[in-house]
């Protein structure tokens, strides 16, 4: 995570014992930001860690908006995006590829793994003002997600 302010403290949480993956929140003054990769293999793996990131959200989102992005490595119609969105309310263009794996002929929307997304409490303090992806085939095989918001 890079910042130009100096976060208030900072929490890895480690996502599941069994498999990589942590969540890293960062505290501002006005809200959190946290940024998660989730397991690329089994759905119910992802689903556990799932659990986990929405008791570390909700937690949080208490006290002001949670905003957490990153690699879910869940497309849009799956049981993970359903899950997470009974708490997060998805900011970034779901359309959009994220992915390409290096497959630079991949046009494919089923390839939005990657999201940035606000705990759903606050999305009504949640402005969006701009929402894109960044084509860029060369230096991985995601291309990077942008959203400019307001938070009111």
């Amino acid at each position: 995570v890079l910042s130009r302010e100096k976060p208030l403290s900072v929490e890895r949480i480690q996502l599941d014992g069994k498999t990589p993956g942590v969540l890293l929140m960062c505290e501002f003054p006005d809200f959190w930001f946290a940024t998660m990769h989730l397991f690329a293999g089994h759905e119910a793996i992802r689903l556990r860690q799932v659990r986990i990131v929405r008791d570390a959200v909700l937690a949080k989102a208490a006290a002001k908006p949670v905003f957490l992005t990153g690699d879910w490595n869940a497309t849009p119609k799956s049981k993970t995006l359903n899950e997470m969105r009974e708490f997060m309310t998805v900011l970034s263009n779901e359309k959009s590829r994220t992915f390409h794996g290096f497959d630079y002929h991949n046009t494919s929307s089923e390839f939005c793994i990657d999201y940035i997304a606000v705990d759903t409490a606050h999305a009504g303090r949640v402005s969006v003002k701009e929402s894109h992806v960044t084509t860029d085939l060369e230096t991985s095989d995601h291309n990077p997600v942008f959203v400019s918001l307001e938070l009111k």
